[in-house]
């Protein structure tokens, strides 16, 4: 059955059943409601109601969602504000997975962006929350990322991850921290991103050209920020091996310095001890392009300076700590 109602000046509008309309009823609302109110199911099934004007749903002119209130919050009357949440408490949105299994890197929820220059929709952004693990009752681990789009391109790549355990990751197509806002620069600055952090053991032997010794490890630990290299070693020499009688170096540097053959890195050596010959002290310089610390020592008849070490100058438990600062 269809109701038609005629305009009064001109055309109609025609309210239509289903063709198996079942047995249902609508009932109007008493009042017209307010400007940019809903209409929605009342308490009622099929008792239409308006939205509350303060406490509900509303969208005005301009095509926005408003939520808890009847008018734009923001004062700018921007059109951009497409969404707007006004609530005492203080407004959420919120993203739920609902599935009964969830395995790491399941999507939980996320918030996509997207650019049409051109006339295609390209998504130029994200930020996403997925599952670090699989989900328990008693274990939800998550991880979020955040994703932008770098210049020349269209495709937004991932730059940082928030992992389970509070952690960030720097992600793989990010060139690193940048310091720039938050500091005052020195006549000489190159750079001011930090692009790299890595900690961990390095094994550090007693060798020179014609060889290497059979060395004892106490410790070796070595820290890398950015270009710059923090390794220590406490070794002591086992069995001299194949070591001749040249200069005596330690090798195996974790990482290579830098090749600049005027950069030669001064060594601060703590504590040496069980020489074969008398020193009033020991150093050594990192090799430019090298792994190596060439060491260095003051003799008694050395009165101008440091002369190179040879593997005649320390015998079986011979000891050194050092640490070797440098710039690869």
């Amino acid at each position: 059955m269809t109701l038609r109602l005629n305009g009064d000046s001109s055309g109609f509008t025609e309210i239509k059943a289903p063709n198996a309309a079942g047995d249902n009823s609508i009932t109007l609302p008493t009042s017209n409601g307010g400007a940019n109110q809903l209409l929605k199911n009342g308490g009622t099934a099929g008792e239409l109601e308006y939205t509350s004007a303060n406490g509900g749903v509303s969208c005005d002119n301009r095509g926005r969602l408003l939520i808890g209130t009847s008018s734009d919050i923001t004062g700018t009357n921007d059109q951009r504000d497409g969404v707007q949440i006004a609530v005492a408490n203080g407004g959420r949105v919120v993203c739920a997975r609902d599935d009964d299994t969830v395995v790491a890197g399941n999507l939980i929820g996320g918030l996509n962006f997207y650019g049409n220059v051109g006339g295609t929709y390209d998504q130029i952004g994200q930020v996403v929350m997925v599952a670090g693990q699989e989900h328990t009752s008693t274990s939800k681990p998550t991880t979020i990322k955040f994703h932008n789009t770098p210049v020349n391109s269209t495709t937004s790549l991932p730059r940082l991850t928030i992992l389970p355990d509070g952690s960030i990751k720097i992600g793989s197509s990010s060139p690193g921290i940048d310091f720039s806002g938050i500091q005052s620069n020195a006549t000489g600055m190159s750079s001011e991103t930090l692009d790299s952090y890595e900690e961990g053991e390095w094994s550090p032997q007693l060798l020179n050209n014609g060889g290497g010794a059979v060395t004892d490890v106490i410790t070796a630990n070595y820290t890398k920020i950015g270009n710059l290299v923090i390794a220590i070693c406490f070794v002591r020499l086992s069995t001299r091996g194949t070591l001749t009688t040249s200069n005596l170096m330690v090798g195996n540097l974790p990482f290579q310095s830098n090749s600049n053959v005027s950069v030669h890195t001064a060594v601060a050596v703590g504590y040496f001890n069980a020489f074969a010959n008398t020193f009033s002290s020991v150093t050594g310089t990192v090799q430019p392009n090298s792994t190596n610390i060439l060491l260095r020592g003051v003799r008694s008849t050395d009165a101008t300076g440091t002369a190179n070490l040879n593997a005649n100058d320390i015998q079986v438990n011979s000891e050194v700590i050092l640490t070797a600062t440098y710039h690869v």
